[in-house]
């Protein structure tokens, strides 16, 4: 009965606040024929500690009124224990496909590297003052050419451990400097936030 995503995806200027949430879908065209499962938000988590301007914490919870029907196009996922960074990281989204582009109607997904905290708070520190903290985790492509965009924020950014066919999610799509190149991303760590979403998910 619920998902993840960002805080700053709920906290917004406009206060307009999500009252949907459409599961199951690849192609927002419906093009490929998917019928999707539409459910109403019942409650709004966001995180405490949650700073809009530092963007720092970005990381909330949206409980649904029904429980979500699992199928061939919606699982659920399992959440990253550990505090480190895996590789092998896996972003996707509906967001801008380049700095000035248009969003995409197809789900777009790219493998991504990860970038210790210390290398990342160099880019950003450069840039904006602002440190990466550890409950933030930093990914990039080792091209430059692949990267989160407008658009993409509350996305996953996850693994898939094997055996399993379940994706673990690792971090949540939350900021960071243009798209692509060479300035990494910033995604909040889900490991961090265990205790908060477990507190609101099995209280």
């Amino acid at each position: 009965k619920f998902v993840l995503t960002a805080a700053h995806c709920i906290v917004k200027v406009d206060g307009i606040f999500p009252t949907k949430v459409r599961l199951g879908i690849i192609d927002t065209t419906g093009k490929d024929k998917v019928e999707p499962l539409d459910i109403n938000v019942k409650n709004r988590f966001v995180n405490p500690q949650y700073q809009p301007r530092q963007k720092r914490n970005d990381i909330a919870l949206l409980e649904l009124e029904t429980e979500i029907v699992t199928s061939k196009y919606v699982q659920p996922a399992c959440l990253y224990q550990k505090n480190n960074d895996p590789i092998g990281l896996v972003v996707t989204g509906w967001g801008l496909t380049s700095q000035s582009g248009d969003p995409s109607a197809i789900l777009q997904k790219a493998i991504l590297e990860p970038v210790p905290v210390s290398n990342c708070t160099l880019y950003y520190e450069a840039r904006s003052s602002r440190p990466i903290l550890n409950t933030q985790m930093c990914a990039m492509s080792s091209d430059g050419k692949k990267d989160t965009c407008s658009g993409d924020s509350g996305g996953p950014l996850q693994i898939q451990e094997e055996p399993s066919s379940i994706y673990t999610i690792v971090g949540i799509t939350s900021y960071g400097i243009g798209c692509g190149g060479r300035t990494p991303g910033v995604y909040a760590r889900v490991s961090s936030y265990l205790d908060w979403i477990e507190s609101k998910v099995w209280p």
